[in-house]
Protein backbone atom coordinates (compact mmCIF):
# COMPACT_ATOMS: atom_id res chain seq x y z
CA UNK A 1 0.00 0.00 0.00
CA UNK A 2 1.30 3.44 -0.96
CA UNK A 3 1.81 5.46 2.22
CA UNK A 4 0.60 8.54 0.34
CA UNK A 5 -2.89 7.04 0.36
CA UNK A 6 -2.73 6.88 4.16
CA UNK A 7 -1.50 10.48 4.36
CA UNK A 8 -4.38 11.60 2.14
CA UNK A 9 -6.85 9.63 4.25
CA UNK A 10 -5.59 11.07 7.57
CA UNK A 11 -5.76 14.62 6.24
CA UNK A 12 -9.36 14.15 5.11
CA UNK A 13 -10.22 12.57 8.47
CA UNK A 14 -8.69 15.54 10.30
CA UNK A 15 -10.30 18.26 8.16
CA UNK A 16 -13.64 16.44 7.63
CA UNK A 17 -13.80 18.28 4.33
CA UNK A 18 -12.47 17.25 0.92
CA UNK A 19 -11.83 20.80 -0.29
CA UNK A 20 -9.86 21.83 2.80
CA UNK A 21 -7.85 18.59 2.73
CA UNK A 22 -6.99 19.09 -0.96
CA UNK A 23 -5.72 22.61 -0.21
CA UNK A 24 -3.49 21.34 2.61
CA UNK A 25 -2.13 18.51 0.44
CA UNK A 26 -1.67 20.79 -2.60
CA UNK A 27 -3.65 18.52 -4.89
CA UNK A 28 -6.90 19.06 -6.76
CA UNK A 29 -10.14 17.92 -5.19
CA UNK A 30 -10.89 15.44 -8.05
CA UNK A 31 -7.42 13.91 -7.61
CA UNK A 32 -7.92 13.55 -3.87
CA UNK A 33 -11.39 12.03 -4.35
CA UNK A 34 -9.93 9.56 -6.85
CA UNK A 35 -7.20 8.55 -4.40
CA UNK A 36 -9.74 8.05 -1.61
CA UNK A 37 -11.87 5.85 -3.86
CA UNK A 38 -8.74 3.88 -4.72
CA UNK A 39 -8.03 3.28 -1.02
CA UNK A 40 -11.63 2.22 -0.32
CA UNK A 41 -11.57 -0.16 -3.30
CA UNK A 42 -8.26 -1.60 -2.10
CA UNK A 43 -9.62 -2.24 1.40
CA UNK A 44 -13.12 -3.21 0.28
CA UNK A 45 -14.85 -0.91 2.81
CA UNK A 46 -16.32 2.56 3.00
CA UNK A 47 -14.17 4.85 5.14
CA UNK A 48 -16.40 7.92 5.20
CA UNK A 49 -20.06 8.83 5.24
CA UNK A 50 -20.41 11.66 2.73
CA UNK A 51 -22.63 14.38 4.14
CA UNK A 52 -23.49 17.71 2.52
CA UNK A 53 -20.72 19.72 4.20
CA UNK A 54 -18.48 17.20 5.96
CA UNK A 55 -16.90 13.80 5.73
CA UNK A 56 -17.66 11.58 8.73
CA UNK A 57 -15.57 8.50 9.51
CA UNK A 58 -17.32 5.14 9.45
CA UNK A 59 -16.49 2.47 12.04
CA UNK A 60 -13.95 1.03 9.59
CA UNK A 61 -12.60 4.53 9.05
CA UNK A 62 -11.91 4.98 12.78
CA UNK A 63 -10.03 1.67 12.83
CA UNK A 64 -7.90 2.68 9.84
CA UNK A 65 -7.24 6.12 11.32
CA UNK A 66 -5.57 4.59 14.38
CA UNK A 67 -3.67 2.00 12.32
CA UNK A 68 -2.57 4.58 9.75
CA UNK A 69 -1.06 6.80 12.44
CA UNK A 70 0.94 3.82 13.69
CA UNK A 71 2.05 2.78 10.21
CA UNK A 72 3.17 6.27 9.21
CA UNK A 73 4.88 6.77 12.57
CA UNK A 74 6.84 3.54 12.08
CA UNK A 75 7.72 4.54 8.52
CA UNK A 76 9.17 7.87 9.65
CA UNK A 77 11.01 6.27 12.57
CA UNK A 78 12.53 3.56 10.36
CA UNK A 79 13.67 6.15 7.84
CA UNK A 80 15.28 8.26 10.57
CA UNK A 81 16.98 5.25 12.15
CA UNK A 82 18.60 4.36 8.82
CA UNK A 83 19.76 7.91 8.14
CA UNK A 84 23.40 7.75 9.19
CA UNK A 85 26.73 8.28 7.44
CA UNK A 86 30.07 6.59 7.98
CA UNK A 87 31.63 9.69 9.57
CA UNK A 88 28.86 11.32 11.61
CA UNK A 89 26.21 9.60 13.75
CA UNK A 90 22.75 10.73 12.67
CA UNK A 91 19.43 9.69 14.12
CA UNK A 92 16.29 10.67 15.91
CA UNK A 93 15.74 9.19 19.38
CA UNK A 94 12.10 8.87 20.40
CA UNK A 95 11.18 8.92 24.08
CA UNK A 96 7.83 8.76 25.84
CA UNK A 97 8.08 9.98 29.41
CA UNK A 98 5.84 10.23 32.43
CA UNK A 99 5.39 13.62 34.00
CA UNK A 100 8.13 13.59 36.60
CA UNK A 101 10.85 15.89 37.88
CA UNK A 102 13.19 12.92 37.28
CA UNK A 103 13.04 13.74 33.57
CA UNK A 104 15.69 16.36 34.40
CA UNK A 105 18.19 13.49 34.60
CA UNK A 106 17.45 12.53 31.00
CA UNK A 107 17.62 16.17 29.92
CA UNK A 108 21.18 16.38 31.24
CA UNK A 109 22.09 13.27 29.26
CA UNK A 110 20.42 14.68 26.13
CA UNK A 111 22.53 17.83 26.50
CA UNK A 112 25.68 15.72 26.74
CA UNK A 113 24.71 13.68 23.67
CA UNK A 114 23.93 16.82 21.68
CA UNK A 115 27.34 18.28 22.48
CA UNK A 116 29.12 15.10 21.41
CA UNK A 117 26.84 14.19 18.48
CA UNK A 118 25.10 17.34 17.18
CA UNK A 119 23.34 15.39 14.38
CA UNK A 120 21.37 13.31 16.90
CA UNK A 121 17.92 14.76 17.58
CA UNK A 122 15.16 13.89 20.04
CA UNK A 123 11.39 13.46 19.83
CA UNK A 124 9.71 13.69 23.24
CA UNK A 125 6.18 12.51 24.05
CA UNK A 126 4.37 12.75 27.40
CA UNK A 127 2.25 9.86 28.62
CA UNK A 128 1.34 7.56 31.47
CA UNK A 129 2.68 4.02 31.92
CA UNK A 130 0.00 2.52 29.69
CA UNK A 131 0.65 4.78 26.70
CA UNK A 132 4.44 4.47 27.12
CA UNK A 133 4.40 0.67 27.07
CA UNK A 134 1.88 0.62 24.21
CA UNK A 135 4.18 2.80 22.09
CA UNK A 136 7.15 0.60 22.96
CA UNK A 137 5.23 -2.53 21.96
CA UNK A 138 4.31 -0.94 18.62
CA UNK A 139 7.91 0.11 17.97
CA UNK A 140 6.98 3.80 17.83
CA UNK A 141 9.52 4.87 20.46
CA UNK A 142 12.98 3.77 21.58
CA UNK A 143 12.76 4.39 25.34
CA UNK A 144 10.26 5.17 28.06
CA UNK A 145 10.38 6.74 31.51
CA UNK A 146 7.77 5.29 33.86
CA UNK A 147 6.47 6.28 37.28
CA UNK A 148 5.19 3.44 39.43
CA UNK A 149 5.74 -0.31 39.30
CA UNK A 150 4.75 -1.56 35.85
CA UNK A 151 4.83 -5.09 34.45
CA UNK A 152 8.39 -5.25 33.11
CA UNK A 153 8.20 -8.74 31.63
CA UNK A 154 8.77 -7.55 28.05
CA UNK A 155 11.25 -4.77 28.80
CA UNK A 156 14.78 -4.08 29.87
CA UNK A 157 14.69 -1.66 32.79
CA UNK A 158 17.02 0.58 34.76
CA UNK A 159 15.62 1.68 38.12
CA UNK A 160 16.40 5.29 38.95
CA UNK A 161 17.95 5.99 42.36
CA UNK A 162 15.27 8.55 43.23
CA UNK A 163 11.55 8.23 43.86
CA UNK A 164 8.68 10.63 43.27
CA UNK A 165 6.57 11.74 46.25
CA UNK A 166 2.79 11.92 46.08
CA UNK A 167 0.95 14.87 47.59
CA UNK A 168 -2.04 17.20 47.19
CA UNK A 169 -2.39 20.54 45.44
CA UNK A 170 -5.19 22.84 46.61
CA UNK A 171 -6.00 26.51 47.10
CA UNK A 172 -3.81 28.48 49.51
CA UNK A 173 -6.76 29.76 51.51
CA UNK A 174 -8.07 26.25 52.19
CA UNK A 175 -8.14 25.24 55.87
CA UNK A 176 -5.98 22.19 55.05
CA UNK A 177 -3.10 24.55 54.20
CA UNK A 178 -2.46 24.77 57.97
CA UNK A 179 -1.27 21.15 57.97
CA UNK A 180 2.23 20.00 57.00
CA UNK A 181 0.88 16.79 55.48
CA UNK A 182 -2.54 15.43 54.49
CA UNK A 183 -4.07 12.20 55.80
CA UNK A 184 -6.65 9.92 54.15
CA UNK A 185 -9.27 11.01 56.69
CA UNK A 186 -8.92 14.63 55.61
CA UNK A 187 -9.63 13.76 51.96
CA UNK A 188 -12.24 11.01 52.22
CA UNK A 189 -15.27 13.23 51.68
CA UNK A 190 -13.57 15.79 49.45
CA UNK A 191 -13.85 16.04 45.63
CA UNK A 192 -10.67 14.58 44.18
CA UNK A 193 -8.77 15.10 40.92
CA UNK A 194 -6.74 11.95 40.20
CA UNK A 195 -4.40 10.86 37.42
CA UNK A 196 -5.76 8.28 34.98
CA UNK A 197 -2.82 5.98 35.71
CA UNK A 198 -3.50 6.09 39.45
CA UNK A 199 -7.15 5.28 38.80
CA UNK A 200 -6.24 2.27 36.67
CA UNK A 201 -3.87 0.86 39.30
CA UNK A 202 -6.07 1.78 42.31
CA UNK A 203 -2.95 2.92 44.18
CA UNK A 204 -4.41 6.19 45.44
CA UNK A 205 -7.84 4.85 46.28
CA UNK A 206 -6.00 2.13 48.18
CA UNK A 207 -4.12 4.79 50.15
CA UNK A 208 -7.46 6.48 50.90
CA UNK A 209 -8.90 3.17 52.09
CA UNK A 210 -11.82 3.55 49.68
CA UNK A 211 -13.08 1.70 46.64
CA UNK A 212 -13.49 3.49 43.31
CA UNK A 213 -17.22 3.69 43.94
CA UNK A 214 -16.79 5.17 47.42
CA UNK A 215 -14.21 7.83 46.48
CA UNK A 216 -15.55 11.26 45.54
CA UNK A 217 -13.74 11.62 42.21
CA UNK A 218 -14.57 14.90 40.50
CA UNK A 219 -12.20 14.50 37.52
CA UNK A 220 -9.29 12.52 36.14
CA UNK A 221 -6.33 13.77 34.11
CA UNK A 222 -3.35 12.61 32.10
CA UNK A 223 -1.49 15.94 31.89
CA UNK A 224 -1.00 18.02 35.01
CA UNK A 225 -1.37 21.49 33.47
CA UNK A 226 -5.04 21.01 32.66
CA UNK A 227 -5.72 19.54 36.09
CA UNK A 228 -4.08 22.54 37.78
CA UNK A 229 -6.75 24.82 36.30
CA UNK A 230 -9.44 22.74 38.00
CA UNK A 231 -7.68 22.98 41.35
CA UNK A 232 -7.17 26.72 40.93
CA UNK A 233 -10.94 27.12 40.60
CA UNK A 234 -11.47 25.13 43.79
CA UNK A 235 -13.19 22.25 42.01
CA UNK A 236 -11.24 19.57 43.81
CA UNK A 237 -8.09 18.41 45.56
CA UNK A 238 -5.47 17.53 42.97
CA UNK A 239 -3.42 14.50 43.96
CA UNK A 240 -0.15 14.77 42.10
CA UNK A 241 3.54 14.01 42.23
CA UNK A 242 5.75 16.63 43.83
CA UNK A 243 7.66 19.22 41.76
CA UNK A 244 5.44 18.92 38.68
CA UNK A 245 3.91 22.36 39.17
CA UNK A 246 6.38 25.21 39.27
CA UNK A 247 5.47 27.91 41.75
CA UNK A 248 6.10 30.46 38.99
CA UNK A 249 3.17 28.99 37.03
CA UNK A 250 0.60 29.37 39.79
CA UNK A 251 0.47 31.40 42.98
CA UNK A 252 -2.97 30.10 43.91
CA UNK A 253 -2.07 26.59 45.08
CA UNK A 254 -0.03 24.91 47.79
CA UNK A 255 1.42 21.39 47.84
CA UNK A 256 1.26 19.11 50.87
CA UNK A 257 2.68 15.57 50.95
CA UNK A 258 0.53 12.60 51.82
CA UNK A 259 0.71 11.10 55.30
CA UNK A 260 1.36 8.16 55.50
CA UNK A 261 3.97 8.95 52.89
CA UNK A 262 3.44 7.49 49.45
CA UNK A 263 6.30 7.26 46.94
CA UNK A 264 6.56 5.99 43.39
CA UNK A 265 9.66 4.34 41.87
CA UNK A 266 10.92 5.37 38.44
CA UNK A 267 12.13 3.17 35.58
CA UNK A 268 13.93 3.86 32.32
CA UNK A 269 12.84 1.08 29.97
CA UNK A 270 13.21 -0.24 26.40
CA UNK A 271 11.77 -3.28 24.62
CA UNK A 272 13.64 -6.57 24.86
CA UNK A 273 13.01 -7.57 21.24
CA UNK A 274 13.53 -4.29 19.38
CA UNK A 275 16.90 -3.49 17.79
CA UNK A 276 18.22 -0.06 18.72
CA UNK A 277 19.68 2.32 16.16
CA UNK A 278 23.26 3.58 16.54
CA UNK A 279 21.96 6.87 17.98
CA UNK A 280 19.70 5.08 20.48
CA UNK A 281 22.56 2.78 21.52
CA UNK A 282 24.78 5.78 22.22
CA UNK A 283 22.03 7.34 24.31
CA UNK A 284 21.48 4.11 26.27
CA UNK A 285 25.17 3.83 27.10
CA UNK A 286 25.14 7.43 28.34
CA UNK A 287 22.11 6.66 30.55
CA UNK A 288 23.85 3.56 31.96
CA UNK A 289 26.93 5.60 32.77
CA UNK A 290 24.92 8.41 34.37
CA UNK A 291 22.97 5.95 36.55
CA UNK A 292 26.07 3.84 37.32
CA UNK A 293 24.69 0.66 35.72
Amino acid sequence: MDTRLLEYFLTIAQEENMTHAAEILHVTQPTLSKQLNKLEDLLGVKLFQRESRRMVLTEEGYILRDRAKTILGLTVKTFNDLQKSEEVIHGNIKLSVAESDAFRNLVKIMKQIHEEHPMITFDIHSGDAFSVTEQLDQGLIDFGLLVGTPNLEKYHALKLPTKDRWGVLFKKEDLLAAFDAISPEQLKDQPLILSKQALKTNELTGWLGLSMEEANIFASYNLINNAVMLAEEGLGYLISLDKLVNSSKTDKLVFRPLNPQMEAPLYFIWHQHHVLSSAATIFLEAVREYLNY
